[in-house]
């Protein structure tokens, strides 16, 4: 939480995707099978932290924060995914 209200590494940050979460519940998706792709750091790992499955696109190479949740991938740019990872 911070001045401005929750950050991204909230879990009530992650319920404003309720939507999101509803059409994985009817199509038995489980979470960690959503990609979330995301260029800040914050955003990556609090994604991860609520278990959908987070990519960190780190543009510019800067060392991780210290945050919970461990991105499943962390690439230069989304071009550099293998195929893989989107399975």
């Amino acid at each position: 939480m911070n001045a401005n209200g929750p950050d991204s590494t909230d879990v009530a940050v992650f319920d404003l995707f309720g939507t999101l979460l509803d059409v994985r519940a009817a199509l038995a998706t489980p979470a960690a099978r959503i990609a979330f792709p995301s260029a800040n750091p914050r955003g990556a790992h609090g994604a991860a932290s609520n278990e959908l499955g987070s990519i960190r696109v780190d543009r510019s190479g800067l060392p991780d924060e210290a945050l919970p949740g461990c991105p499943a991938h962390r690439v230069g740019a989304l071009a550099d995914l293998p195929p893989s990872a989107l399975r």
